[in-house]
């Protein structure tokens, strides 16, 4: 069923609005009252479209996991390398939101979200489809998003000190499995 055009706009004027409030106070004082009257819109519009601010939240996360997929289709990501740039690139574009995210204390409801849509997704690369079950998907997902989410934190809060190639060097090479051995010691523990 298609949204109704009034609905899309008012849903993007609150989400305007709260990420613009984000940028001068915490998340946590923002009020119902300071969203409506910074969108311009009635408390009973914004109910009618949100429950709640964290559902403001959970429609541009998911929008955003969304261009993500949508990269990854379009740019036929087919390597682990491939697809850490393209989450890389995602998070560069949209650092400042990330980053508030973060300063807000909002990474478990990011980690969420994300979880909940890549376990309704197909596997991207073919090494996550190779004889895994749906409850292997949905662990190995919810350890990555964890992982990479993390990992973003800390880079974000160290203003993207490290090169940005490096990042998706590490990211690579720990979905890979590669950071827990040296090349020699593949054979240790198993």
């Amino acid at each position: 069923m298609k949204e109704n055009p009034m609905s899309i706009r008012s849903k993007d004027s609150i989400e305007e609005a709260l990420l613009s409030l984000m940028l001068e106070q915490p998340y946590k004082n923002i009020t119902i009252r300071s969203l409506t009257e910074r969108a311009g819109l009635s408390r009973q519009t914004f109910y009618l479209n949100f429950e709640d601010k964290e559902a403001i939240l959970t429609r541009h996360l998911s929008r955003m996991l969304d261009e993500i997929m949508l990269r990854v289709q379009v740019e036929h990501v087919d390597t682990i390398q491939k697809l850490t740039d393209v989450y890389t690139t995602v998070v560069e574009e949209n650092a400042s939101f990330f980053r508030l995210l973060v300063e807000n204390g909002l990474t478990d409801l990011a980690k969420g979200v994300f979880r909940e849509k890549l376990g309704h997704l197909p596997p991207v690369l073919a090494c996550q489809r190779e004889n895994r079950t749906d409850t292997e998907r949905r662990y190995f997902n919810a350890f990555w998003v964890a992982a990479f989410i993390e990992v973003y934190s800390t880079w974000l809060l160290e203003d993207r000190a490290t090169d940005r190639d490096e990042i998706v060097s590490i990211l690579s090479d720990i979905m890979r499995g590669d950071y827990f051995f040296a090349p020699d010691d593949k054979n240790i523990g198993g």
